[in-house]
């Protein structure tokens, strides 16, 4: 399962003038974005967490203390340890 970035719920320029409609859009499409790429460049590289939900991974994420590994050498979890 590939993860996307949804859409906002609100256009870039809602929080102007706190916040500018650039600096939202250069956020979300760069720095959020870059996550969900990293994201799903690391499940490709386990095949056996490929079905999991962002709600998954973020179960395991908390289980684990940040230690899940899905790209290096060592793997921390798998599939199974969500049942």
């Amino acid at each position: 399962m590939a993860f996307t970035l949804p859409d906002l719920p609100y256009p870039y320029n809602a929080l102007e003038p706190v916040i500018d409609a650039r600096t939202m859009e250069i956020h979300r499409t760069k720095h959020h974005q870059a996550y969900v790429t990293n994201l799903n460049k690391a499940l490709e590289s386990s095949p056996e967490l490929a079905s999991l939900t962002i709600d998954d991974v973020a179960w395991l994420r908390d289980r684990w203390k940040g230690k899940l590994v899905v790209k290096g050498v060592q793997s921390v979890a798998t599939a199974s340890d969500l049942s």
